[in-house]
């Protein structure tokens, strides 16, 4: 399927949104998938997108919102990657999906259809068509939805009206792709905008905010830059924060708790705060009333969400239960996440008395090594371990 959106190829630039939507409406078409009655949040962004859709869904799970979660890739089995009320869905669900998708595409191929597309879809593709079938027979109140890359040809941009946009952290990844500027990814990220549908970031760096803003003011839709967790209440400290807050209490407590806790590392504060907005925006538009301030938006039921947020695979720690060893695990693979997974670490272990560790490294693609390892070199590890995956895709041991 060459030159077509969700492949790897340069000349993805030749495609426009308008185009790539026109060819996911047509499979959708085929297969008897309307998603037009969904009510979705789309999340974009380089680094934290799929932490923040997480943390969106557990706190609209909360709140007794049904909830399905689309994200990419999946740790161990694919059936991670659809989530109904935050539980991955189950084989029958899978299979009975993915053969509903695949008979109405083979049967589609037995009629001469006179378009150009390829009779079947790449993979994320096909995927974004099971996820959209599952959500819309399950009959989940929102859809929380993570582009698989970029944004702007991206299969999940079929969407035509989300209630509300999120564009995480912007980094260097897929350059071949997405461009070699961080104007280039922004400008594909930004893709997802919608004419009126309101759209939160974090603080990016200038080349790629000014893209944002001008994406945003093109399509008139209203921006918003979210400060982190931890400062988005004039930088006070969490336990003057709940003070001013007038949270007295278990409440109290559990917001000191939460944002010293090592899961909610300082990176993921900020995932954590663009989920509040994101979640936040949901609930009013569902309530028919205007997203509060981001101080008064931090309830109780907001709190339970955060905290009940479960994200394997990132800033993870694991213990095995026979040997006692302690495995930290992070799935960054750009220079900014690695520095702020060394962050997290470093933090991890600051009071472990332990041995030196051992560093496991693995990398895809035509990611720049040094400059992802550049940061773990002044960290405790004496010894590295560079291993291959079981799959053909190139990596650091091939």
């Amino acid at each position: 399927m060459p030159n077509s959106p969700g492949n790897i190829v340069p000349a993805a630039g030749t495609w426009t949104r308008e185009s790539a939507n026109a060819m996911m409406r047509h499979y959708m078409k085929q297969t008897n998938v309307d998603a037009s009655k969904l009510s979705v949040v789309h999340v974009a962004g380089t680094k934290g997108k799929g932490s923040t859709c997480a943390f969106t869904e557990s706190i609209l799970r909360a709140h007794g919102a049904k909830t399905g979660l689309f994200t990419s890739p999946h740790l161990i089995f694919p059936n991670e990657r659809f989530r109904i009320n935050g539980i991955p869905v189950s084989d029958r669900l899978f299979v009975d999906t993915f053969w509903a998708i695949w008979d109405a595409l083979v049967a589609s191929e037995e009629r001469d259809l006179g378009t150009s597309y390829p009779r079947i879809p790449n993979y994320f593709t096909a995927l974004t068509l099971m996820a959209l079938r599952m959500f819309v027979l399950e009959q989940v109140d929102v859809a929380i939805l993570e582009v698989g890359l970029g944004g702007r040809l991206d299969a999940t941009n079929v969407i035509e009206k989300p209630v509300v946009c999120g564009i995480a952290a912007l980094d260097y990844d897929h350059t071949r792709i997405l461009g070699g500027t961080l104007a280039k990814i922004a400008r594909e990220k930004a893709g997802i905008i919608k004419a009126g549908v309101p759209v939160f970031t974090i603080a990016q760096v200038p080349e790629a905010a000014e893209v944002l803003v001008a994406c945003a003011a093109a399509e008139q839709s209203p921006l918003t830059v979210v400060p982190s967790l931890d400062t988005c209440y004039y930088n006070l400290s969490p336990d003057v924060l709940a003070t001013a807050l007038s949270m007295h209490g278990a409440f109290r407590r559990q917001l000191v708790h939460l944002l010293h806790h090592p899961s909610i590392g300082q990176y993921q504060q900020v995932n954590a705060s663009l989920a509040v907005a994101l979640a936040s925006t949901w609930l009013a538009a569902k309530a028919g009333t205007p997203m509060p301030p981001l101080p008064d938006a931090i309830t109780p039921t907001v709190l339970k969400g955060l905290q009940g947020t479960t994200w394997t695979g990132r800033a993870q720690r694991v213990v095995d239960p026979q040997c006692g060893a302690i495995f930290h695990l992070d799935g960054a693979h750009t220079p900014l996440s690695v520095a702020c997974c060394v962050t997290w670490f470093e933090s991890s272990v600051a009071d472990d008395l332990s041995p030196p560790t051992t560093l496991i490294f693995n990398c895809h693609h035509e990611r720049d090594i040094v400059a992802l390892l550049q940061p773990l070199v002044a960290t405790r590890f004496d010894r590295v371990v560079f291993c291959a995956t079981g799959t053909g895709r190139p990596s650091i041991c091939r």
